[in-house]
């Protein structure tokens, strides 16, 4: 946080009084020589020559020369601005001291000097004497002014910014809004001291976490400052420090990066590093590298700014503590403990010094050297420690506050590690709902991308809860907290961004953005389909679309979706007796930080809370699911064999698929019927409904399985339900490749480093069948085959207004793990997205010379697709291999074509587990649209219904369990 005042030079600027004036005025019945000597002290001060002006007034002071009042005012006024430039701030505050004994007691220049004694107790850290200061400056600028001043208005900013800093923020909130009303109906709200209230006034906002209100007043303060003065001053540095650490709380640290960056620039073209405001640059810079994980880069600039400020004997500052406190927690997040402690005591003792004992500053200190001590098991002091700063946080912030939940998570694992675990649940309880109310804040005003970020700091959280539920399987506020944090997380992003993607498309104040993004989308899209090295612009590409996407983020505002949180008990409600929800859920074992522990949260109708059970280790289920080569009939056979451990062979013993993720929820499914199946991590790649019981039958033999995103669907809609009554249908099938040679294939699906893809005769054929269904039911139907079903075609139809109810793609699929070049950076929107694709016409060139578009190469992105909107599409029909693989992203789920085509707003899909058999698939198709269409059955019936005809027809899971349908 930086003070927007024009710090130690805005003497000439502060328009308080027009210092030379009144000097020539007072002069007049002095010896020539001090009037002399004080005008050119004024005009040497103005030059910023302080220290050629001191030259002149000191050897006066020294002497035993009387002085008049007038002389003795001016002389020690401007000797006090002299030290007060070089930032000797002791010598300035003795000198204005001795000024303010001299002057009258109703005068303009005494004012001005209690105004600058609060200044400079401000940067002595005297906070206190900072406020009694101006506030009589304040008082008696509207006993010779009025209020509306602008003398005045300035002491209402600097007292606000004085309460904002002693975390008074109620009544900092109202002397900024006096002071910006008074400033507007003074100047109409467009000159320089409007600007710097309305920084000021945003900065209280960000502490309170209003962005909302924030945001506007960042946007003013920086626009009014650079018409006035342009972007290379100080005063426009400041505003950007500010703005920086707005970025950083929204958790856009490209950004605040890129603003620090900026004002360390303007420092150094100015030529005025050895200010102190410089080095507050240097530590937020620091800060920035240590929360993008460079952490090397992080502690070197902390050193140096240390070094820096003990050079220039600044060690008795907040920023000189606050430096301290940055370098101890950068050591604890490398647990070196042991490094950080004389780092963090000698920060809280200057900082309780500084701030005093009720301030939030003084609390993360606390907390800093809390959880030191508990690392080093001084559990008494540290318990004492954390508590302090949680009162602290708590009066000052308030308990709705994010620093507020972080202090108490801090207690809360502090408790959890001493034993003391009923005490640990309580504190979570407590605060479990800060980070949502939290989110539900910031989400406005972020893009997917930032907003991914955001969510991801919440992620440890997470997994501290799912692992203590593990440690206290029957603790009901536990297993009750868990089960809302997966009902709210999972898919928190996508849900948040399909309900702005549809406003998107409603909202004419936006229409234009929404083209722009739509556009940079595409260009982006492009470039992530290059390889790593050939790409040119992607992290400029993506900057702006974050920024357009929270443009649009902020007009559009919030929904009223975000306040109907679900929670556990509405889902349990909305279960049938012979109901079961199961959200699945990884984390790390709290023994074995490295190590991915799986386990399931199940509900019933009449369960008091849900039930934790214990699944397996990730490594376990990694050795049996995952394989090297493709997922072809051998590697199903083997996975779902009853008398198999496994895709390959082993010499220990292993447990099979059935023992690790089913048989442990068996005394929960007692009686149930129909499960609602929520995956996570690599469960999403398994057929559960080929899992063996027996030797003769699967698990589909006893349950209906419904593959869901999140559990909360199982709620009733029927909005949603009756909104599909189009009769429209895209059919893409029969696609040429462009191959001249190749051998034809009996699956869809291409290796990842093959150059050609083959034509599939059954896919032609199961496409035109298709479409011959759907026109027998009185469809319209859009048939893409051969060199029509291109790209470019294909994306065309899609855009189409009227919507299609039904999209089927009877194609090859394609999806390819991110290489660990590519999940560096800040590629978060390729991740997943352009590494699955559905292959379409000319895809054979994309990787030969004859590659004419830069636009078009043959393959439909999953992250083309998410950006469409799909909202009138009920199911799409993705008859093609590995549909329902993607990349995992925590938290998220899979990024990958399921994600994709939920981002566009459909409702149901059919996706594919493995490389399907081609014949099968098609027979499976028909049989699937006959079973729908004929009106006797829903999407989910008829499905089920055409799997278990299948299930009939062949041994083999591979030949009927490779898809699922996802809702």
């Amino acid at each position: 946080m930086m003070i927007d005042l024009k710090l130690g030079i805005w003497r000439s600027a502060i328009a308080m009084v027009v210092l030379s004036q009144s000097l020539s005025f007072q002069l007049a019945a002095q010896s020539g020589s001090i009037k002399d000597i004080i005008t050119s002290a004024d005009k040497l001060l103005n030059a910023k020559k302080s220290q050629e002006a001191l030259d002149l007034l000191e050897p006066v002071l020294s002497s035993q020369k009387v002085l008049s009042p007038a002389d003795s005012v001016d002389l020690f006024n401007l000797t006090g601005d002299g030290y007060y430039q070089l930032q000797q701030f002791s010598k300035a505050l003795n000198n204005y001291k001795l000024a303010l004994n001299a002057t009258a007691i109703n005068d303009t220049i005494r004012a001005r000097i209690y105004n600058q004694i609060g200044l400079t107790n401000y940067r002595l850290s005297d906070y206190a004497g900072a406020v009694n200061s101006i506030i009589q400056a304040r008082n008696l600028y509207k006993q010779l002014f009025g209020t509306k001043d602008t003398k005045y208005t300035q002491t209402l900013n600097t007292l606000g910014f004085l309460y904002n800093v002693q975390a008074k923020y109620s009544e900092a909130e109202k002397t900024f809004q006096e002071a910006r009303q008074l400033s507007f109906q003074i100047n109409g709200g467009e000159d320089i001291q409007y600007a710097r209230i309305a920084n000021n006034l945003a900065m209280v906002y960000c502490r309170l976490n209003r962005f909302d209100k924030a945001d506007e007043l960042f946007q003013t303060s920086l626009r009014i400052k650079e018409k006035l003065s342009g972007k290379r001053t100080k005063d426009y540095a400041n505003s950007l420090y500010n703005v920086a650490d707005y970025y950083s709380d929204l958790g856009r640290y490209e950004k605040a990066i890129h603003c620090i960056q900026d004002g360390i620039g303007i420092f150094n073209s100015l030529n005025d590093t050895t200010h102190a405001d410089y080095f507050k640059f240097l530590d937020y810079l620091a800060l920035l590298k240590e929360k993008l994980k460079d952490r090397d880069g992080a502690e070197k600039l902390f050193k140096e700014s240390l070094l820096r400020r003990e050079k220039a004997s600044l060690t008795d500052r907040d920023d000189y503590a606050l430096n301290l406190l940055n370098l101890a927690n950068l050591f604890i997040g490398a647990k070196e403990y042991k490094s950080a402690y004389p780092y963090a005591e000698k920060a809280t003792q200057l900082i309780l010094k500084i701030y005093g004992k009720n301030h939030p500053t003084y609390a993360h200190a606390l907390i800093t050297l809390a959880t030191i001590q508990s690392k080093q098991n001084e559990n008494e002091q540290a318990s004492k420690n954390f508590k302090n700063a949680v009162q602290i946080i708590q009066s000052s912030l308030g308990s709705d506050h994010i620093e507020y939940f972080n202090a108490q998570m801090g207690y809360a694992r502090f408790l959890r590690k001493s034993g003391q675990n009923a005490e640990a649940v309580a504190i979570i309880k407590k605060v479990n709902a800060v980070p949502r109310n939290y989110l539900k804040r910031v989400g406005r005003f972020l893009s997917e991308k930032e907003l991914s970020e955001k969510v991801s700091e919440f992620v440890d959280y997470i997994h501290e809860i799912y692992s203590f539920v593990r440690e206290l399987p029957n603790d009901h506020d536990l297993c009750t907290m868990a089960y809302d944090l997966n009902l709210f997380y999972r898919s928190y992003i996508l849900n948040h961004m399909q309900r702005m993607r549809i406003n998107l498309y409603k909202a004419k104040q936006v229409n234009e953005a929404r083209d722009e993004v739509i556009s940079l989308h595409r260009q982006l899209e492009n470039e992530l389909n290059r390889p790593v090295s050939e790409r040119d612009n992607t992290a400029e590409l993506e900057s702006r679309i974050s920024e357009k996407e929270a443009e649009i983020s902020r007009k559009i505002g919030s929904f009223a979706d975000d306040d109907a949180t679900v929670k556990w008990d509405d889902v349990r409600m909305a279960l049938t007796e012979e109901d079961a929800a199961i959200e699945f859920i990884s984390f790390p074992e709290a023994e074995h930080g490295d190590s991915i522990f799986y386990g399931s949260l199940v509900l019933r109708n009449g369960m008091e809370q849900p039930t934790y059970v214990d699944l397996c280790s990730e490594s376990d289920l990694a050795a049996i699911i995952q394989t090297k080569g493709g997922r072809t009939s051998d590697y199903v056979a083997a996975l779902y064999d009853f008398s198999n451990r496994g895709a390959a062979a082993v010499e220990a013993k292993r447990k099979s698929l059935a023992e690790m993720v089913w048989k442990p929820l068996g005394q929960n499914l007692s009686g149930v019927k129909k499960v609602y199946l929520v995956t996570d991590g690599l469960i999403h790649r398994i057929a559960f409904s080929a899992i063996p019981l027996t030797m003769e039958s699967f698990v589909s033999d006893s349950f209906e399985l419904v593959y869901l995103s999140s559990s909360k669907q199982v709620l009733p809609d029927d909005q949603k339900i009756m909104s599909y009554t189009g009769k429209r249908t895209l059919i893409v099938g029969g696609v040429n490749y462009d191959s001249e040679s190749g051998e034809l294939v009996a699956s869809r699906s291409g290796n990842q480093t093959t150059k050609q893809w083959s034509y599939l005769p059954w896919a032609a054929k199961e496409s035109q069948d298709v479409t011959d269904i759907f026109k027998s039911a009185a469809y319209n139907v859009s048939y893409l085959k051969g060199m029509d079903a291109s790209e470019k075609n294909v994306l065309d139809s899609l855009v189409s207004l009227e919507g299609f109810r039904v999209l089927h793609f009877a194609t090859h699929g394609y999806f390819k793990g991110s290489a660990p070049a590519e999940q560096g950076g800040s590629n978060y929107y390729g991740k997943g997205l352009v590494n699955s694709a559905l292959v379409l016409s000319g895809a054979n060139n994309a990787s030969s010379t004859e590659r004419k578009s830069d636009t078009e190469d043959g393959f439909l992105t999953a992250y083309a697709i998410s950006k469409l909107d799909l909202s009138k599409t009920e199911l799409v029909v993705l008859s093609a291999c590995e549909t329902a693989l993607g990349d995992i992203h925590e938290i998220e789920g899979v990024f990958g074509m399921q994600r994709a085509f939920k981002l566009a707003g459909a409702s149901q899909l059919i996706l594919s587990l493995w490389q399907i058999p081609d014949r099968e698939t098609k027979d499976f198709m028909l049989s699937f649209y006959k079973n729908w269409l004929s009106n006797q059955f829903s999407v989910r019936e008829a499905f089920n219904k055409t799997q278990a005809e299948f299930r009939q027809r062949f041994v083999n899971p591979y030949q009927w369990a490779g898809f699922i349908l996802l809702e």
